[in-house]
């Protein structure tokens, strides 16, 4: 007991540890070691050692309170009741345990029970301020504002310097739409509590509701000109000027907080997060390093230093701090967010949605998370859901461009081009410089086929954002609908003397050169566009499809080789390759391609049919086969080429019936398909059914003598004559 007195809560916890272990059923040690707990702020085990006291002595009123009020917080609310009732049986007048019984009622909506409960508690103690207030809440919601507002005044009668019912009378004159009384409220507060600063920041709290920031600015300045050397003050004041962007004052109050802080590892990080919001990453690091210097292990520091690997592009890292904080506190929304930012960057767009998901739902006000789960499922082509995201990152900041753009584009795929229209022009009127609200202003033009202001929209749009490929690929694409083709080189290589570091400008010139059947030129300009980045991945594969029309296999090999060294997950390269490797007869190293596409994408149809074709060829495993043919058939059921991998698999298990009828299905859509057709032969010939197979061989030869299955077609002919 010793120690407990003392206030050394470790040593006393070590105390009463001992003598439970020594006396399991000792009481007293549980009630002591719970109440040592709780002095510790270790909730968990206060619980359990509360509980454990109050069942070994159940007349230990005490700790069936506490033990209640776990519960009510755990919101298990029957089980409270249960230790209520316990205690009232021990001791009807126990005002804690009526009010309990209030509470829980109040939260399961029952009203009468709870009026009941508390106004019984009231006849016990009739001067207990905080009951009113309780009775204040349970009137309220059975709608009799009379008595709620004698509630209150009792409540404020019997405690004249309660903030906190202050507020709540106010917030009543609020809800009745009466601001002027609501405000007179808080200004008695004032006349009775001049010199408290909590009265003030409660009084500033009002006025930035009710829109009257220079009231609320004056209240938090009063509150420091009363307690100047108060830290807290000063944190309150730059979050008020941060939430209203004033960056220079915010900063200010940090330091100021910072200043009078004897443990300021929380404020340094707060100011390091205000400067990388601002763009200022200089400051932001200096602040951040001297916050963790503080205090090594602060997870608000540890959140920025995220936030900066992501702006390094360290997504690896940013996702290892996030993932430790969220580790620490599992319901951090913005821990949650800045993981989704890193999986993003990483390129995982489904585990980058999940975190955002997680984010809004530990922190539904947090409108960055929002935005980026509009942005997410925008992406995807879910756009009812990207819609709703927008206009909730729009309601929670009506500042939110971002989530008023990709709402302007929401509306653009809905077709409703006049909404939109009038979303991104009073956009514009408000962000005359933003290129992205000139570009989808082009968009909407030309969805509307009005081709010359979409140009005028476009063009603006390139001179805010001069290195922007995908608005010159639009302006390219109008003046070649308006077969300008002249002017439309001669626009893309005056954009590229402008900006003549930007690759997608040598693909666009390049894709201009390949439409116009000059390949060398093409090729020069991919080739450029490749000595510029080299980890991009287009001009490879243009390059490898102009190899492999010239007949140049090796060297789009190496091509499609070249992005996959980089991008091992890009599906339509390692398709070329996989091709080109069957084209070369390279069987085995094409299936590897296909195979690993189907690693991280299993129902990816295009790898699953060439594969299915492969495993049928070599006969391994011919249920395999059947499997994946299904599950190409099933990403595209009218691909007269997957009609036919089905069909051969089939063919190879012996069901020539199963066989003929996707054989047919196939030949159906593409009548000029000659392996298609001799397949069919084959399926005919195994049923018996000669003549069909000869006319369906005579059909394949007839369009060209030179397919890969001609020669065995014509030994088959042979054959059936």
């Amino acid at each position: 007991m010793e120690y407990s007195k003392s206030n050394d809560y470790k040593s006393a916890s070590l105390e009463f540890q001992n003598a439970v272990k020594t006396s399991p059923k000792d009481a007293p040690s549980h009630y002591q070691l719970g109440l040592t707990y709780l002095k510790m702020q270790n909730g968990k085990e206060a619980f359990k050692e509360l509980g454990i006291a109050a069942s070994l002595d159940p007349t230990n009123v005490d700790a069936l309170s506490k033990v209640a009020t776990f519960l009510l917080m755990a919101k298990e609310y029957d089980q409270c009741r249960a230790k209520v009732e316990q205690i009232l049986k021990l001791d009807p007048k126990h005002i804690e345990a009526l009010t309990m019984r209030a509470n829980a009622d109040i939260a399961e909506k029952k009203f009468t029970n709870a009026l009941t409960a508390i106004n019984q508690a009231i006849s016990i103690d009739p001067k207990n301020g905080r009951l009113y207030t309780i009775l204040a809440k349970v009137q309220f919601e059975l709608g009799k504002m009379p008595e709620v507002e004698i509630a209150l005044k009792n409540a404020l009668r019997l405690e004249p310097e309660n903030i906190t019912t202050y507020m709540m009378m106010s917030d009543f004159y609020m809800k009745q739409g009466n601001s002027a009384l609501a405000e007179e409220q808080l200004l008695d507060m004032i006349k009775t509590m001049p010199t408290s600063p909590k009265a003030r920041l409660a009084l500033a709290v009002f006025y930035e509701k009710t829109g009257k920031n220079a009231e609320a600015l004056a209240s938090i300045n009063k509150a420091i000109e009363l307690k100047p050397d108060e830290s807290e003050l000063y944190g309150i004041l730059a979050t008020f000027h941060r939430r209203h962007q004033n960056f220079d004052q915010a900063k200010n109050a940090y330091e100021q907080a910072i200043k009078h802080s004897d443990k300021p590892a929380s404020l340094l990080a707060q100011l390091a997060d205000l400067a990388f919001g601002h763009g200022s990453l200089g400051l932001a690091r200096e602040k951040v390093n001297q916050s963790l210097s503080a205090q090594k292990d602060n997870l608000d520091a540890k959140l920025v230093l995220t936030k900066l690997a992501i702006t390094d592009s360290e997504f690896g890292k940013a996702l290892e701090y996030a993932e430790a904080i969220i580790k620490e506190v599992p319901k951090s929304g913005e821990a949650y967010f800045v993981k989704a930012m890193a999986e993003l960057g990483k390129g995982d767009v489904e585990l980058a949605k999940k975190s955002a998901q997680e984010a809004v739902k530990f922190e539904p006000f947090n409108f960055k998370a929002h935005t980026l789960l509009a942005e997410l499922y925008f992406q995807q082509g879910n756009i009812a859901d990207a819609k709703q995201e927008a206009i909730k990152g729009l309601q929670i900041q009506p500042a939110n461009i971002k989530a008023a753009i990709i709402y302007g584009k929401c509306q653009i795929q809905e077709k409703d081009y006049a909404s939109a229209l009038k979303t991104f022009n009073n956009l514009v009127a408000t962000l005359p410089q933003n290129p992205e609200i000139h570009q989808a202003l082009g968009l909407i033009y030309l969805a509307q086929k009005k081709y010359a202001q979409a140009l005028d929209s476009y063009e603006k749009a390139l001179a805010f954002a001069p290195s922007s490929t995908n608005v010159l690929a639009a302006i390219t694409s109008i003046l070649l609908k308006d077969n300008k083709t002249p002017q439309a080189f001669d626009r893309v290589r005056k954009q590229i003397a402008k900006s003549p570091e930007t690759p997608g400008f040598q693909i666009i010139l390049g894709n201009l050169y390949l439409k116009d059947n000059k390949q060398t030129e093409a090729e020069k300009s991919y080739l450029k566009a490749i000595e510029l980045a080299p980890a991009l991945p287009a001009p490879y594969l243009l390059l490898a499809e102009i190899y492999t029309k010239k007949g140049q296999i090796d060297e789009a090999i190496k091509k499609y080789q070249a992005v996959l060294k980089e991008k091992p997950d890009i599906n339509s390269a390692r398709m070329g390759l996989g091709a080109l490797l069957d084209k070369k007869g390279d069987y085995e190293h094409a299936a590897e391609n296909y195979e690993q596409i189907l690693q991280k994408n299993p129902d990816f149809g295009p790898a699953a049919n060439n594969l299915a074709w492969h495993i049928a060829e070599r006969g391994t495993d011919l249920g395999e086969a059947l499997r994946l043919a299904m599950v190409a058939q099933k990403s595209a059921p009218d691909d007269p080429n997957i009609c036919d991998t089905v069909g051969w698999v089939h063919y190879k298990r012996g069901s020539y019936d199963l066989a003929l009828m996707q054989f047919k299905q196939a030949a159906t859509k593409t009548e000029t398909n000659p392996t298609i057709l001799y397949h069919t032969a084959m399926a005919l010939n195994k049923l018996g059914k000669k003549d069909a197979a000869r006319e369906s061989l005579n059909k394949a030869l007839a369009i060209t003598k030179n397919f890969p299955d001609a020669n065995n077609a014509r030994d088959l002919l042979v054959q059936l004559k």
